[in-house]
């Protein structure tokens, strides 16, 4: 597509240039205006992505920073050397203060001819630093990256493509004649270390959006004579604005930007007899240590012993679970592009209390970070590990190591082995003389501990602890004896501090080290801020599966594939336990381990996967203390925002703005909890108000439920019958381009989640019997009622429901469905899959929709939001706002969103599809899925991901060759990791569709759907503060109860109704206890 590009200067304005170097020459700060211009900025320790680096027969030498090896004079001038050639590099403004430079003079002082080249990386940020420092990776998913040709050299343009008044743009150029470029740090990764950055690497002068943005230029090779000079610099500047895509017309734009540009002289080396500043090495660049791969017999004592679900390559090693937890070797972390990583997580109670501990730890060697007690986020104790692919070093908390006779420190990186369960960490490096081991775990007083254990060879020990703004008290034991603590002077080849908040403590000769981390409380309710003594830790509760006992499959199954069933059955099983994990960080420390700030609560997010946490685990009072939370965080307009605080200390007025859709689910929460509970006190309960000036008195819950339906009642399109879109959906990538369509367009998910909300509300109201002033249950009848006539009136077209619909001046316009002349999606998930979940549509009609999602939805990894890629043109909007200006093919963007596939995966519970529903949930359970999908890669395998993302560059890429989304040899990657209502409702799913038990009042619906081939299946179900064993018969149907037995007595139930399937059965809570043996017979 090609857009017209401003031609001269009158359409853009340079924007003004700061630079402020550290004491090492780089920058620490390079903004423009108001903007960071870099997403890892160097700091004195340790150099940022950015950097100048030469590269010659000798090797590659970086030409700044405290690993350079050079001096620097008052100017700012970094004098190095590579083997006869000296480099001099200064890093300054133009005269203007309009553009940047890295200026570089090289002088060849040997007597023979050097053939040179210069690499320049810059990790483009054109983000404020408070919003930049909140999730590096996100930023870059919206910055495009696209080459412009000035002839003879290449410059490459970055657009922050993130909705909003402006849109920067910045160009990174050379004066010199370029060989080649990249766009991404992956392609300039360090692949035998497997994190920072290779600058010798060739490259690949292609575009690769991803989420670690390094736009890099390498010049032609240059032949320097003896004696011979070469001069030059890499330059960029940055408009305030650039509406338009980058394009080819942008190469006369950036010739009179560089027109009006005026440089100060070229730098000079160091003269001899001058004493500029020597640069001091530290530790941050030094060598890791070199560990030999663990035998078999190794890791199985590492895990304590027999691992089951065990992955190979070949006949090695790579990951498997044991009763300690899920162990991990070198070679896998070698082979993932996630790196492997543990949210330690340690809480008192079930409640979102801020009771809980917790820490980030990575397999890599960072030992813990991001320490918190109580809000996760608010004040870490610890600093974050920033980049998955290690483009800096010095966070949390690291250890160095060297034999006692005085060689270089070695840092510990990627151990041989690594083991994580819920709460400990545990790494063991194994030399040819040594064993180290460290192992990591959190406490409910807020501490964490740290031990390392050497074994073999006397060796030192150096640590050193990255803190954020409160530092945690720290206390070093070595081999029982105090350590005193130090700064960060041990860090530095010259022995002189830098001034950081660096805590560092020497162990020499040392056997074992004890370290122990302490930080405050944060927001903890009933403490005073004191830490807890003497409180054990909540244990959650969760299903068990057991494949049949006698090894076989059942009578509907081959035999021979008895044994991949009960693997399948083990591979549920052991994903539960760390979805409950996943699960539980979400609820009471959110955060993730791409996702990595947070703290506060999604509205819609924790009306779902908690709510699906605490059902499943049969957390009655916990849950009932959500829904408060929840209710109390209301605004008193009737809505909610998008998220909010939840911890005491932390709310306050203001209000945000919200989808359309997030209104719906504080209702539907209220509702499901009062058909689990039947507790109508929580009804009267008094509850605060968010005000926009200042906190509300609090009122009834009814109150809330009544200000909430006539927030509803009063946002609807111009058929009042239907909602109006607001500022989005359920899919956050479709927030609308253009502010008009808030109130003219219609989703018709969020039609169908109205529907369902209002009437579980007003169902479970009427049941109850409550009082009811305010008319609620038959104003949300009322709605529901209207809002399900308009959906079958307007927005069923052609038999097939469209996604969204514009309603303006009586007429209407289909989106996401074979009418649409716009968009050019012709089908979609989300409208189709709560359809028949809500069981809103024929049995013919949703049968008709189901092959919908199976001929144009379904993918070797789930089930895809669209048919297509949304259409991407550079980050320009005319629809949608983050689908058409992301540009990392990932998350929502990427189509496959785990989440998204849960809620299909309940539709086919609806359907009673049992052996489609068993096999599509197993395409979101890590565990194995690189054997069961010919282009999965390995991945991380212990921990839920929110999407499985195909391998294209960028988004020109995806679009041009969509239908490699439908094979099965296309490489797909697993996206962000943890953070996500979807462990919670992967959880509930199970425990409620698949396996069929649901606790509703005084009954208990008995309604499994499951695949014949698992007939003898047996699970251990939360229930009652206790557990019930269920065992299945399944028959052909794989649904529908034919009987019940119940500790050896036929129980007699109610007959349920399902839509399109037979039903189960409810029976009288009574007649089920804790310790009960169940026996259904299905289909």
């Amino acid at each position: 597509m090609t857009i017209t590009q401003p031609t001269s200067a009158e359409c853009a304005r340079t924007m003004p240039i700061t630079v402020e170097l550290t004491s090492a020459g780089e920058p620490r700060r390079l903004d423009a205006d108001a903007l960071s211009m870099v997403q890892y900025p160097a700091g004195d320790l340790e150099s940022g992505a950015a950097g100048l680096w030469l590269r010659s027969a000798v090797g590659t030498t970086r030409l700044t920073g405290p690993s350079s090896g050079g001096s620097i004079a008052e100017d700012g001038t970094v004098t190095t050397r590579n083997g006869s050639v000296m480099a001099a590099v200064r890093v300054g403004t133009a005269r203007s203060g309009t553009a940047w430079a890295w200026s570089f003079t090289l002088t060849n002082d040997g007597d023979e001819p050097v053939e040179v080249d210069l690499t320049h990386a810059w990790d483009a940020a054109l983000t404020p630093l408070p919003d930049l420092r909140r999730n590096e990776q996100y930023v870059a998913q919206y910055l495009d990256v696209t080459p412009v040709e000035l002839g003879g050299s290449t410059a490459i343009a970055v657009r922050q493509n993130m909705p909003g008044e402006r849109h920067p743009w910045a160009v990174m150029g050379t004066t010199c004649p370029t060989a080649g470029w990249a766009s991404d740090a992956l392609q300039l990764l360090d692949e035998a270390a497997g994190e920072g950055l290779d600058p010798g690497r060739d490259l690949p002068s292609r575009r690769l959006q991803h989420e670690h943005t390094l736009a890099v230029l390498r010049t032609v090779p240059q032949q320097l004579e003896p004696g011979q000079i070469w001069q030059g610099r890499f330059w960029g500047f940055v408009l305030e604005d650039h509406p338009a895509a980058t394009g080819e017309g942008d190469r006369d734009l950036i010739e009179s930007v560089l027109s009006s540009l005026d440089w100060p002289d070229a730098p000079e080396p160091a003269l001899a007899g001058a004493t500029p500043k020597v640069l001091a090495a530290t530790l941050l660049s030094a060598p890791v240590l070199p560990v030999r791969e663990a035998t078999d017999a190794e890791a199985e004592i590492f895990a304590g012993g027999p691992m089951r679900l065990v992955e190979r390559d070949g006949g090695a090693f790579l990951s498997g679970f044991s009763t300690l937890g899920h162990v991990v070797s070198a070679r896998k972390e070698r082979q993932v592009l996630r790196p492997h990583g543990h949210l330690q997580h340690v809480a008192a109670s079930g409640e979102a209390d801020g009771s809980s501990t917790a820490s980030t730890a990575w397999m890599s060697g960072v030992f813990s970070s991001q320490l918190a007690h109580g809000h996760a986020c608010a004040s870490p104790a610890l600093t974050v590990r920033r980049s998955y692919v290690g483009l800096q070093r010095g966070a949390g908390v690291r250890v160095w190591t060297r034999p006692d006779d005085g060689h270089e420190w070695q840092l510990l990186a990627v151990p041989s082995l690594w083991r994580a369960d819920d709460v400990d960490a545990h790494w063991q490096y194994l030399t040819d003389d040594a064993m180290i081991d460290v192992h990591t775990r959190p406490q409910l007083d807020g501490t964490l501990q740290v031990q390392a254990d050497v074994q073999g060879s006397t060796r030192d020990l150096l640590l050193a602890v990255f803190p954020e703004q409160d530092a945690p008290q720290v206390r070093v034991l070595a081999d029982g004896t105090e350590v005193p603590l130090a700064d960060d002077a041990a860090l530095s080849s010259d022995g002189r501090g830098r001034g950081t908040a660096t805590i560092t403590a020497l162990a020499p000769r040392v056997s074992r080290l004890e370290v122990t981390l302490t930080v405050g409380t944060r927001g903890q309710q009933g403490t005073g801020g004191e830490a807890i003594p003497g409180r054990d830790a909540h244990q959650w509760r969760r299903p068990r599966l057991t494949a049949p006992v006698d090894g076989s499959s059942g009578e509907h199954a081959e035999k021979s594939d008895a044994a991949g069933l009960d693997e399948d059955v083990a591979v549920v099983d052991e994903m539960l336990r760390w979805l409950v994990h996943d699960a539980a960080v979400h609820f009471q420390a959110p955060r993730g381990l791409e996702q990595y700030t947070g703290g506060a609560w999604g509205t819609r997010d924790v009306c779902q996967g908690p709510v699906g946490l605490l059902l499943a685990g049969d957390e009655h009072a916990a849950l009932r203390a959500t829904i408060l939370r929840i209710l109390g965080s209301q605004q008193d307009d009737g809505s909610w925002p998008q998220w909010f605080e939840f911890l005491p200390g932390h709310i306050g007025p203001g209000h945000r703005d919200a989808h359309g859709d997030v209104v719906y689910w504080p209702l539907l929460a209220v509702g499901e909890y009062l058909a689990v509970t039947k507790d109508v006190s929580v009804l009267t309960e008094p509850l605060p108000w968010i005000g926009q000036e200042s906190l509300g008195d609090p009122t009834p819950l009814t109150d809330h439920l009544h200000r909430a339906l006539a927030y509803i009642e009063g946002h609807r399109t111009e058929d009042l019958r239907l909602p109006a879109y607001g500022h989005g959906d359920w899919n956050d990538s479709l927030q609308p381009a253009k502010p008009e369509l808030a109130r003219a367009m219609c989703s018709t998910w969020t039609t169908e989640l109205e529907i369902h909300a209002l009437r579980t509300l007003a169902r479970s109201l009427q049941e109850l019997g409550a009082q009811d002033p305010h008319g609620i249950v038959a104003r949300a009848e009322a709605l529901a009622d209207g809002a399900e006539q308009a959906l079958r009136e307007r927005l069923l077209v052609d038999g097939e429901l469209a996604g969204y619909a514009i309603l303006r001046d009586g007429g209407i316009e289909h989106l996401v469905h074979p009418r649409d002349k716009t968009t050019g999606l012709h089908h979609g998930l989300l409208q189709m899959i709560h359809a028949i979940s809500g069981e809103l549509l024929t049995p013919q009609e949703a049968r008709h929709h189901a092959d919908l999602i199976q001929d144009h939805l379904t993918g070797p990894t789930g089930a895809y939001l669209f048919d297509r890629p949304v259409s991407y043109h550079g980050g320009v909007t005319t629809v949608f706002q983050r689908a058409e200006t992301a540009t990392f093919w990932g998350r929502e963007i990427g189509l496959m969103y785990t989440h998204a596939h849960l809620r299909w995966l309940e539709a086919l519970a609806h359907l009673g599809r049992g052996e489609q529903l068993w096999e599509e949930m197993l395409k979101v359970i890590p565990i194995g899925l690189a054997e069961r999908v010919g282009g999965a890669t390995r991945r991380q395998v212990n921990c839920y991901a929110s999407s499985s993302d195909a391998g294209f560059p960028d988004r020109y890429a995806a679009s041009e060759r969509a239908a490699d989304l439908y094979e099965d040899s296309t490489v797909f990657e697993a996206g962000w990791r943890v953070y996500s209502s979807g462990p919670g409702l992967l959880l509930r799913l199970v425990t409620e569709d698949v396996l069929g038990v649901r606790r509703r009042g005084a009954r208990v619906e008995i309604d499994p759907v499951l695949p014949p081939s698992i007939d003898g299946l047996q699970a251990s179900i939360p229930f009652a503060g206790g557990t019930v064993e269920v065992t299945y018969r399944v028959g052909r149907a794989g649904c529908g109860v034919r009987q019940v037995l119940v500790d050896g007595q036929e129980a007699a139930g109610e007959p349920l109704s399902a839509a399109y399937r037979e039903a189960g059965v409810a029976l009288d809570v009574a007649a089920i206890r804790p310790g009960s043996r169940i026996e259904v017979v299905v289909g």
